[in-house]
């Protein structure tokens, strides 16, 4: 299982304490919630994707004077044998545009870095919701965006340095303005008006987004519109997927797509859309299969203590999900 999903666990339990909803709710600020060792690791892990850019280099912008520089101002990219992509990026460069006040943000950070994947899936199995994650970098005194509002919620984890966050008069229960430290994590309802100011330093914060389905959470929606909205998530189940027989209490697994649908009042048996079929699940595993959409791993044994399951009718779960493309192995 990746170390980085496993240093993740605390921000996720700080995520289930927040009461997100992806229309409504109120402003909601945690100061300092995150400790001090887990927000210098998990700064660790969104710096040290900016240094492995990769493919993922489509997904770095850097915001100048109100404008996107051409990733060619600040990326190196070569086609390497086998026509992989090489990029890196120029520093130093960086470094001089973020001193005239750029922005530089990293983009659905989650397509590229399980503990931001882990994140993302946490709060879709939350709320319900379509999510996704953004790490933006500043380190002058100046805006990027000035007073704007955004059309879905987010959640804001500041993990290097500080930033102000200014807000309108009509803002229900936010300050005029809030400043953030390292480990503060706050709720920001959709539309919030907003303005965010660096105040001289280097800061980088997450900012992850949420929004439902034509304003509908997933459970809300009507069986056809359920499925069409369903999405794989990103992994596989392997080896465990071809050899079921490999599977043992300590497995760890995920659900492989991104909701569980609703079980029928007085059904015996859930309906799950796979991605490549529908598979009949039993109602009484039905709490497992949240279970397994929450937590980014789970193991047959953690799974049969939670939801009072036997470990050896918990193992065959297991194999007939691996087998079915119903759980995928942790993000790595």
């Amino acid at each position: 299982m990746s170390t980085q999903i496993l240093e993740n666990d605390e921000l996720l339990e700080v995520l289930d304490q927040l009461d997100l909803v992806h229309d409504g709710g109120s402003y909601v600020s945690r100061r300092n919630i995150l400790s001090e060792e887990s927000t210098a690791r998990l700064a660790g892990i969104f710096f040290n994707a900016f240094g492995q850019v990769g493919t993922s280099r489509f997904s770095i912008r850097v915001i100048h004077a109100g404008k996107d520089l051409h990733p060619a101002q600040f990326l190196t990219s070569r086609t390497g044998d086998g026509l992989i992509d090489h990029v890196t990026v120029k520093d130093r460069v960086l470094h001089h545009y973020l001193q005239q006040g750029a922005t530089v943000v990293f983009d659905h950070v989650n397509d590229h870095v399980p503990a931001a994947q882990a994140i993302q899936e946490r709060v879709e199995a939350l709320t319900g919701s379509k999510c996704w994650v953004q790490c933006y970098i500043t380190q002058a005194s100046s805006s990027a965006f000035d007073m704007h509002r955004d059309d879905h919620a987010f959640v804001i984890v500041q993990l290097v340095g500080r930033k102000e966050w200014r807000h309108a008069a009509e803002t229900v229960g936010a300050p005029e303005s809030a400043v953030y430290t390292p480990g503060s994590v706050s709720f920001y309802p959709k539309a919030t008006p907003h303005d965010v100011h660096g105040l001289g330093e280097m800061s980088m914060h997450l900012t992850i987004a949420f929004e439902g389905f034509g304003g509908k959470p997933f459970q809300e929606l009507a069986d056809d519109a359920a499925r069409t909205q369903l999405v794989r998530r990103r992994g596989s189940g392997l080896p465990f997927s071809i050899n079921t027989r490999l599977i043992d209490a300590a497995t760890p697994a995920r659900l492989a797509v991104s909701h569980v649908p609703r079980c029928s009042e007085g059904s015996a048996e859930l309906r799950v859309w796979s991605g490549a079929g529908q598979l009949a699940v039993p109602a009484r595993f039905e709490d497992v299969l949240h279970l397994l959409a929450k937590r980014p791993a789970t193991t047959p044994a953690q799974a049969s203590e939670a939801c009072g399951i036997d470990e050896t009718e918990m193992l065959q779960f297991w194999a007939f999900g691996f087998e079915n493309g119903l759980l995928h192995n942790p993000a790595q």
